[in-house]
């Protein structure tokens, strides 16, 4: 298992890229940003990407996570929500430092809105963000070495992360 490639897992909103870069630069480690570099692999716009049908952009997802576990560490990236319900994904996350980023769902609802990649389809406390938390919140829990479950303070959470990182 390679402890310094480092993929945060959970649902949309839940602070990956957010507290992915903050424990990269204190590591002194590089971050690899879902959004920006799965557009760039994809040579797509953010927007372009935000307009594909949700089983193409699951299918990019999967792919571009793969990638980077295959990658060079050290690195933390923050993997899209859907990538946990991929066979090869799940495979993959057994053999990095997999960290499930856990909130609840009332919180989920309130950090989620339409317009980003992967929010094409949700709405304020739609079934969609219910369902798809009930799915994949066991399988985030099944396939991460570690949960950590998050606090509503950004900068606490960020060491607790970090910590995490280091006691690996």
């Amino acid at each position: 298992m390679d402890l310094e490639k480092v993929v945060l897992l959970g649902p949309m909103g839940v602070g990956k890229s957010t507290l992915g870069k903050i424990a990269a630069k204190k590591l002194g480690w590089k971050y690899l940003d879902n959004d920006l570099d799965l557009a760039a692999t994809a040579n797509q716009s953010i927007e372009a990407l935000s307009k594909m049908s949700v089983s193409e952009l699951h299918e990019l997802e999967a792919k571009y996570i793969l990638d980077v576990i295959a990658s060079d560490g050290p690195f933390v990236s923050g993997a899209a929500a859907s990538v946990i319900e991929n066979p090869k994904v799940q495979e993959a996350l057994l053999n990095v430092n997999a960290i499930y980023l856990n909130i609840p769902l009332k919180e989920i609802y309130k950090r989620t809105s339409a317009g980003t990649v992967g929010r094409q389809a949700l709405n304020e406390e739609s079934d969609i963000i219910k369902n798809r938390y009930e799915k994949r919140d066991p399988l985030y829990k099944k396939f991460a070495r570690n949960t950590l479950n998050l606090g509503a303070n950004p900068t606490a959470d960020a060491e607790k992360l970090l910590n995490l990182i280091k006691q690996n």
